[in-house]
């Protein structure tokens, strides 16, 4: 006597395999596909403009906003850029060597290099109060 939804046990190992290949492509292409189109590729012309101007003409081709702090960032220096699809990582290092620059998805996120920001020696160092003993 059969269930509804048993077998004699032949059906599903026939349908198995088709399943499974199935399966295999739809993983490839999903993962294949994931990667061509994660970092579409940049095209800009400035000349003379802010590093805040760039990264706004960037962010208005509408392929990626910016993460950063401004404190870290120089948004005042003036750079210029002739990028024909460019990865945005190259773009950004042009512009602001002194930065690290990882994109996740279409968010670029602009980090200081160790060592890049130096802070100036305190000004009354071992002098006055707080002086070491």
């Amino acid at each position: 006597m059969k269930f509804f939804g048993q077998s004699d046990g032949s059906a599903p190992h026939k349908r198995r395999l088709p399943v499974k290949i199935m399966s295999l492509f739809i993983f490839l292409f999903v993962s294949v596909g994931g990667v061509s189109a994660a970092n579409p590729p940049v095209t800009i012309h400035l000349k003379n403009v802010t590093v805040a101007e760039l990264l706004r003409q960037i962010e208005a081709q509408g392929k990626y906003s910016f993460a950063y702090n401004n404190a870290d960032i120089d948004l005042t220096r003036v750079v210029s850029v002739d990028a024909e699809a460019w990865p945005i990582e190259r773009i950004v290092l042009k512009c602001i060597p002194d930065v690290l620059v990882n994109v996740e998805r279409n968010k670029v996120i602009l980090t200081p290099r160790r060592g890049a920001q130096v802070s100036p020696p305190p000004q009354n160092f071992g002098q006055g109060r707080g002086r070491f003993r």
